[in-house]
């Protein structure tokens, strides 16, 4: 496989996403969550050799367990499906990324 075969795949899974976004307006769930089912959340964050001296070598990543009871429903979207072509710059689908400011926590004294 070429590099250009494997960031064309990027761009597909990556515009199939952002397309599902904006569509569901603001999320991408996964195509067995059913509509009305209670859903439970499990995250975790691994960090693997974080203090060393040059910062690499290192593995930092985020584990996401998503549980729903099996009950019949509707669900929320349909399986995510690729473009058949890459789609060219004029038509890619994005969006603007607002960060919150970071919350200042000031102890009070007991």
């Amino acid at each position: 496989m070429t590099t250009k075969f494997l960031l064309d795949i990027e761009k597909h899974v990556k515009q199939s996403v952002l397309l599902r976004i904006v569509e569901t307006g603001g999320f991408c769930l996964p195509d067995f969550v059913k509509w009305g089912v209670n859903i439970w959340f499990a995250v975790n964050n691994i960090d693997h050799l974080e203090d060393t001296p040059t910062g690499q070598n290192t593995f930092h990543g985020t584990v996401i367990v998503l549980n729903q009871r099996a009950e019949d429903g509707e669900a929320v979207n349909q399986p995510l499906a690729l473009p058949p072509k890459a789609p060219d710059a004029s038509s890619q689908v994005g969006f603007e990324v607002k960060y919150c400011e970071q919350l200042v926590i000031k102890p009070k004294p007991v």
